[in-house]
């Protein structure tokens, strides 16, 4: 399954993306920071939350066009999230837990979301 995102972000606020279960377990969380006042650089972090406690983070840091449009493709296979943003793979995570019990996919900080697409068929 591809999660497609074509969307601008906010330099002042974080802007996530959260793939979460009712319980508010956190199976997926793609958080793309800006380092203010650097202008077009920031971090691509994912974490995991089960019982309110945090997973280890992953990091990578990203050089990003002058704009703030960026589009973001989550890839999601059997054992893992790959993480592309403009078409390059910045990031390869494990599933930590099941994906089965996601009923949420919530966006925040971010300015404006200009696409989402949701689809079996694109990977």
């Amino acid at each position: 399954m591809t999660l497609k995102l074509r969307m601008s972000g906010s330099r002042t606020h974080f802007n996530h993306v959260w793939l979460m279960h009712p319980n508010q377990d956190v199976v997926y969380l793609l958080s793309l920071r800006w380092d203010w006042p650097t202008v077009g650089e920031f971090k691509i972090i994912f974490n995991t939350r089960q019982a309110n406690i945090w997973g280890d983070e992953f990091r990578t840091d990203f050089t990003a066009d002058i704009s703030d449009n960026n589009v973001v493709e989550i890839i999601i296979t059997e054992t893992s999230f790959l993480t592309y943003v403009d078409g390059t793979l910045w990031m390869t995570n494990p599933i930590r837990f099941p994906l089965s019990g996601i009923r949420h996919i919530e966006f925040d900080g971010l300015t404006a979301l200009h696409e989402f697409t949701i689809g079996k068929g694109m990977c």
